[in-house]
């Protein structure tokens, strides 16, 4: 085997390694999302204040620009095992102290964890993989993300059933440290790439060639658009489904599914077309697509058969486009690709936080439509700045 073969096959290990690991801080994230009114009767709290939840967590996000900086400087896989130990540390403070206040610490914990894990590992990558390729290579980790739900959701809406809404916590430790074990034994220790002979960045001087950026400013803001958009969905997805059809917590395990399913088609389309088509027109492809769903589902609603298949539609496109957006940052500062990464995820945080704190408002002023028709809108802006300012290439 050439030494090129062995690079190739060492690095499929710890990107395997890296994505199963990933899959257990997703399914600890999407999890919430359809049984967040079973948590809410758990913790006997109203599903206001259960959303006060998804907006801390999501807030936490905003300082994910402080772990940019460490990951261009520290090292990539120390910010990941890092980010893994402090999953785990919130799963357990859900599990042993099943309190408002103690699982709202919990709960941050868990959005902290992302912040610093997510733009770790896709630097890594990026350092790792031509841009030419780095679609595909991207794709594979993201199928971490639908598979949270399709294969997280269902089981812990089953878990949940059996022995109460903390359960899933618990089992979230456990896969937690394995994950850990798996991390610190496949990525070798922390070395700047072959070739790299250039010095990481200073903290300030990361951010002023990221902020110094139009195209990356105007990524920004597209990041934080559509997850506005998104949020004023998927936050009021379980009241929905609850309120509109009578699911129960099992069924709509098995109905969030759909979702999963969706986004892993999204995933594998763009490891196999966005590298020919061209991140940016994969991009704008994906917003329109996403609009028009948003639309759709909100003319549908009412119905639970046609809100599925909109449902899942929409979720492949969204995922496409989602996905799609990940190579195009990484290749816009390539100097700061971790301080770019991690202020995109923070942009996405603030999205999500925004949307939270406005989803369950509309929810109440005119339910699924007023929801659908605004995320709709919001993703048309977000498609007017990528045509505007941003240029592959």
């Amino acid at each position: 085997m050439t030494g090129s073969a062995k690079s190739g096959n060492r690095l499929a290990l710890q990107v395997a390694v890296a994505t199963l690991a990933r899959l257990t801080i997703n399914i600890g994230h999407r999890m919430v999302y359809p049984f967040l009114p079973a948590i809410a009767r758990g913790l006997n709290i109203s599903l206001q204040t259960a959303g006060v939840l998804m907006t801390a967590r999501a807030a936490v996000g905003l300082v994910a620009p402080f772990f940019g900086p460490a990951s261009d400087r520290w090292g990539r896989r120390r910010m990941m095992v890092a980010g893994l130990a402090i999953f785990i540390g919130g799963a357990a403070f859900v599990v042993v102290f099943p309190r408002y206040p103690v699982v709202a610490v919990g709960f941050v914990l868990l959005g902290l964890s992302k912040v610093i894990f997510d733009p770790s590992l896709h630097a890594y990558l990026a350092d790792r993989v031509p841009y030419r390729r780095r679609g595909r290579a991207i794709a594979f980790t993201e199928l971490a993300w639908g598979g949270a739900i399709l294969v997280g959701a269902p089981a812990m809406g089953w878990i949940i059933a059996q022995s109460g809404w903390s359960a899933p916590f618990a089992a979230l430790v456990g896969m937690g440290l394995i994950g850990l074990i798996g991390l610190l034994g496949a990525l070798p220790r922390d070395a700047r790439p072959p070739g790299d002979l250039a010095p990481a960045p200073s903290f300030w001087l990361a951010f002023r060639l990221v902020l110094g950026n139009r195209a990356a400013v105007a990524v920004l803001a597209i990041t934080c658009l559509v997850m506005v958009a998104n949020e004023l969905l998927f936050l009021i997805f379980g009241t929905w489904m609850e309120s509109s059809f009578g699911l129960s917590i099992t069924r709509l395990g098995l109905a969030t599914a759909v979702i999963g399913i969706a986004e892993l088609i999204g995933e594998i389309g763009v490891g196999g077309l966005v590298d020919r088509l061209g991140k940016r027109r994969s991009v704008a492809i994906g917003l329109g697509l996403t609009a028009a769903g948003y639309v759709a589902l909100a003319m549908n609603s009412s119905d639970l058969g046609a809100a599925l298949i909109w449902l899942f539609a929409l979720f492949i496109c969204f995922e496409f486009m989602i996905v799609a957006t990940i190579p195009l940052v990484t290749e816009l500062v390539p100097a700061a690709r971790g301080t770019m990464l991690s202020l995109n995820l923070a942009s996405s945080s603030l999205g999500r936080a925004i949307g939270a704190l406005i989803a369950p408002s509309l929810w109440m002023m005119g339910g699924m439509l007023w929801n659908g028709l605004a995320a709709g809108a919001i993703t048309l802006c977000a498609l007017g700045l990528l045509l505007r300012y941003i240029h592959e290439g």
